[in-house]
């Protein structure tokens, strides 16, 4: 079947990337990328426990990192192909946005910079996650201020205090249409580039016996989901319908966050 071992990131509906295993036996709202039309939407689907199956843990270049059974697909240049049709070089497609929650959580702006600063050292808050773009902004000023690595060419590269809190940033900073590359703590973000999706190259794949699963059932007809901020293919839900579009998402540059940062005295 189509499924993910725990530790995938699920993009749901109210901005949180919550893991997988954490959703089982619940019915969500989702948010997507539609490959074909190349637009977010939301959708309901529900996740369940698939039993013990062997997976390929795929490491992209990215740094993130999917573990999926022989036949769940992620879409590539070419089209849907299967986890075990994968091969180390080619490519798979990631979100280079995602969209603020429709009805973002009460974290004000002030709220956030403070939780930034207290929350230095540690992971992104789950709360931060459901909240406005705004307040995730000020966050950000907050958690960057003391651990800038480089700022140059409207980029940058920050050291997390963990590989896990980079990660975190990472799905974050998507929020303004910032692309990044985790490697062990080092976050570095990428330049932008006009195509709706970035294309994340497969470094490394390996296989593994007996590994718990979830399988994820969306009830869109782009059957389809954001994990890990990959676009994945789910097990189609009965009665698929055209998700809830989100409004259009205005990329926001650097420079937002870097004056957030510049702001503080």
């Amino acid at each position: 079947g189509k499924c993910e071992a725990a530790g995938a990131r699920i993009a749901l509906a109210d901005g949180r990337h919550e893991r997988i295993e954490r959703l089982c036996g619940q019915r969500v709202r989702i948010q997507l990328l539609d490959p074909n039309g190349m637009n977010l939407r939301t959708a309901d689907a529900a996740v369940s426990d698939n039993g013990l199956r062997r997976v390929h843990h795929i490491r992209l270049k990215s740094g993130r990192r999917l573990t999926l059974t022989d036949e769940h697909p992620l879409y590539t240049p070419s089209g849907w192909r299967k986890a075990r049709e994968l091969r180390v070089g080619g490519f798979v497609a990631a979100a280079r946005q995602i969209a603020e929650p429709a009805e973002p959580g009460a974290l004000t702006g002030d709220e956030a910079e403070l939780l930034g600063i207290r929350s230095s050292g540690k992971g992104v808050p789950e709360e931060v996650f459901q909240a406005s773009n705004e307040a995730v902004k000020r966050f950000l000023a907050g958690y960057f201020a003391f651990d800038f690595v480089k700022y140059e060419h409207h980029l940058f590269a920050w050291r997390a205090p963990s590989e896990e809190a980079a990660l975190d940033a990472q799905l974050l900073l998507l929020r303004f249409g910032i692309v990044s590359v985790v490697q062990g703590r080092r976050l570095t973000s990428l330049p932008r580039n006009s195509e709706p999706v970035f294309w994340d190259e497969i470094v490394e794949v390996s296989t593994e016996e007996n590994v718990q699963t979830y399988a994820v059932a969306v009830f869109d007809s782009a059957h389809c989901y954001l994990s890990s901020g990959v676009i994945s293919h789910p097990r189609p839900g009965p009665g698929c319908t055209a998700g809830v579009p989100l409004s259009g998402q205005t990329l926001q540059p650097l420079s937002a966050i870097r004056q957030g940062i510049e702001r503080r005295p």
